[in-house]
This record gives structure tokens, C-alpha cells and sequence, in this order.
């Protein structure tokens, strides 16, 4: 998980500014989140997941995600509101 971090970190350092798509400034972002939370930094995920958000509104697993991280930090009625949302964003697009 740190050496994807370190790589993420490369990509933005080594490309010229504005040279990567929203969808994939989305997904760095998502993979910084789903690496932060393998090391159980949850909050460093949560931000992540918040920026891929930004770059991706309509990827519900940054949602998903988040709502994980609230539960495993004993937050449960904001990881339940989260999880009902996206069921309802789910039915939606079916």
C-alpha cells in the first residue's frame, strides 16, 4: 500500500499540470483511498475518497468505501445513512 501511494505520488510530480482526464485524477484518488485504508489511516481515506468523489460523483464505491471505514471506527449511523443512500442511487440506475 505504500509503495501505490509513493507511485500515485510520482504520476502527479512527474505529468504536467492539467494532463490527466477527471476519471483518472478520480481513480488515483480512489486508489490513494483504498491504500490509506489498508494501512488504517481512515481519515487520509476518507479525504481520498472525498476527492475521487469530486472527479467521479456517480462512482458509488468511494461511498461504499467511506461507509466501510465509518463502521469500522464505530460510526454506525453515518455508515448506515451512507449505505441507504447508495441502495437508493443503485435502484435508481437499475
Amino acid at each position: 500500500a505504500k509503495e501505490m501511494l509513493e507511485t500515485i505520488d510520482k504520476i502527479y510530480v512527474t505529468l504536467p499540470s492539467g494532463s490527466l482526464t477527471k476519471e483518472i485524477q478520480g481513480q488515483l484518488w480512489f486508489l490513494k483511498g483504498q491504500s490509506y485504508t489498508t494501512l488504517h489511516q481512515y481519515e487520509e481515506a476518507i479525504k481520498a475518497f472525498d476527492e475521487s468523489i469530486k472527479y467521479e460523483p456517480n462512482n458509488l464505491q468511494s461511498y461504499s468505501n467511506i461507509s466501510y471505514i465509518l463502521n469500522q471506527q464505530v460510526k454506525y449511523g453515518d455508515s448506515i445513512k451512507i449505505s441507504d443512500w447508495i441502495i437508493s442511487k443503485s435502484c435508481e440506475s437499475a
